[in-house]
């Protein structure tokens, strides 16, 4: 019983939030980009949102 994954309309859903400056989910697509979740692995964006992620207060954001 639960609710099925559907982890590409869970990476647009972050991708709209990311660029609106919402840290959490700057953070989670960092996330996304770094285990390859939905979308191709990207060491490079998963960097680059993670640390936005930081810039906009989300202390889970200050490990890169």
């Amino acid at each position: 019983m639960g609710i099925d994954k559907d982890l590409d309309q869970a990476f647009i859903w972050y991708q709209k939030s990311a660029n609106q400056a919402y840290a959490k989910a700057q953070y989670n697509l960092g996330i996304f980009y770094a285990l390859a979740k939905g979308v191709d692995k990207d060491i490079q964006q998963s960097k680059y949102w993670i640390r936005k992620a930081n810039e906009n207060g989300y202390s889970g954001g200050s490990v890169f």
